[in-house]
């Protein structure tokens, strides 16, 4: 008979990964590592992959601009704050109209960790505190999905 006491975080334990976490007791298979495919959340992007600074980038499409998406007509601004997030980080937009509203939170392999429905949300700035206390250090990314169209931003947790 063998008692295991005490508790393991699952993460990153390959400290040659570019998410390794020296606190992870137990891996969770969610290791990153240079030139791995991952998903930088951009719909405008192809053949995305970890860099040598372990940023998820990828290839323009043919004919598009990574920022194409910033002149969505129902949507003026997209932010979060603080970038880099400890505990929380305050997701922050602004709709020009009414507008069916979700946001996802997504590893950078394009895992969905969180998905929350706002429902309609009416024209004007809006707030939502997002909880990243429980997530492992790293990048992700976020979208708003404004009536099925999304617009994504890079989030880093400490």
């Amino acid at each position: 008979v063998r008692l295991i006491t005490g508790s393991f975080e699952a993460g990153c334990i390959d400290e040659a990964a570019c998410n390794y976490d020296a606190t992870a007791g137990v891996s969770d298979a969610s290791c990153l590592f240079v030139g791995q495919p991952c998903n930088d959340g951009f719909f405008n992007t192809e053949d995305d992959v970890v860099t040598e600074d372990c940023e998820c980038v990828g290839t323009p499409v043919s004919g598009a601009d990574v920022n194409d998406l910033e002149g969505h007509p129902a949507l003026a601004a997209l932010e979060s704050m603080p970038n880099p997030a400890t505990t929380n980080a305050v997701i922050q937009f602004e709709l020009m109209q009414s507008k069916e509203v979700s946001l996802e939170l997504r590893s950078l392999q394009g895992k969905l960790i969180v998905r929350e429905d706002f429902g309609v949300l009416q024209q004007g700035v809006h707030r939502h505190d997002l909880d990243v206390i429980e997530l492992a250090a790293g990048q992700y990314t976020y979208s708003l999905v404004v009536d099925g169209v999304k617009v994504t931003r890079k989030l880093t947790v400490n």
